[in-house]
């Protein structure tokens, strides 16, 4: 089953990396990890955010925001970073991403196989 996940897995960065170049969704925000990683999450029209701009209108600081998503998107193309959940709140949620660039570990199939198999015994349990 592993490397059916890591298929998913991977179509789930390129999807995000495709949704990044369109401009359905943009940095969001940093989640500080323990240690000293952190991901970064992703939101906008897509997940019931608003795109990120800059309020009143500055184009460096656009600017800025554009390069931090296009690198976030060639990251996830290039497999560097990955898609590593979700974060729901009320009415949207965030895509989150992280990986080694960020100094966080790299996203396995078996870490999700383990989550599954975990979630699995948690419900027999319920």
């Amino acid at each position: 089953m592993s490397k059916e996940i890591e298929v998913i897995l991977r179509e789930l960065d390129i999807i995000t990396a495709v949704l990044i170049f369109i401009g359905q969704i943009t940095i969001g925000g940093v989640f500080i990890q323990t240690g000293d990683a952190f991901s970064l999450s992703l939101s906008g029209p897509i997940t019931g955010g608003s795109r990120v701009e800059s309020n009143p209108r500055r184009p460096i600081v656009d600017g800025a925001i554009d390069i931090v998503n296009i690198l976030t998107g060639v990251l996830l193309l290039t497999d560097q970073i990955n898609v590593i959940g979700t974060y729901i709140t009320s009415g949207r949620f965030t895509i989150v991403v992280g990986g080694p660039p960020f100094r966080g570990e790299k996203r396995e199939g078996s870490d999700v196989e383990r989550m599954l198999y975990d979630f699995g015994k948690y419900l027999q349990k319920k």
